[in-house]
């Protein structure tokens, strides 16, 4: 700093800590993929109920949702048919044209008798890759229900950034 004026000029040197700050919020940085298996039931056609609760392993297929973050998120599942399966065309509120089934993540159960979507908020995941477990269980045999060859649903998983205080999130992991 130097200075003239009214006196004598002058030259000083020295630190002045926080003179001045720049505050700048940033939103967590946040990255996620897939991995697993294919939630294919395969073809239940010629089976009852019974026969896809006696088997029920076989039945169900999991994966993981692998979430690399900065800081807490939200991870929301929801299905497009409400946790039904249907054919091309299929009405799924006729249960003769639908298979339901259970979806979990992070634990969290969805079922076609809830809510279609399901939100959980989480704590940071780190820079290290945190698996979120992902499942679905066929609940009911194809025996009994109208014949097709492709019965689905869309299940979306949305992952976003949160900026508020992570004190009323949970780990999202098993």
């Amino acid at each position: 700093c130097s200075g003239t004026g009214g006196g004598k000029p002058f030259e000083e040197t020295g630190i002045i800590t926080d003179a001045l700050s720049f505050p700048i919020k940033v939103l967590s940085g946040l990255e996620a993929t897939y991995s697993g298996h294919v939630l294919d039931f395969g073809e239940v056609g010629t089976l009852t109920d019974a026969d896809i609760s006696k088997d029920q392993l076989t039945y169900t297929k999991s994966g993981w949702v692998n979430v690399r973050s900065s800081g807490p998120f939200t991870l929301r599942l929801t299905s497009q048919n409400g946790y039904r399966l249907t054919f091309p065309g299929g009405d799924v509120s006729n249960s003769a044209q639908t298979l339901r089934y259970t979806a979990r993540l992070a634990g969290t159960a969805s079922t076609s008798t809830g809510p279609s979507t399901t939100s959980l908020s989480c704590v940071r995941a780190g820079l290290t890759t945190r698996q979120i477990p992902l499942s679905a269980e066929l609940n009911e045999g194809g025996s009994l229900k109208a014949a097709s060859s492709s019965y689905s649903d869309i299940l979306s998983i949305t992952i976003a950034p949160d900026v508020f205080n992570a004190a009323a999130t949970t780990q999202c992991a098993n």
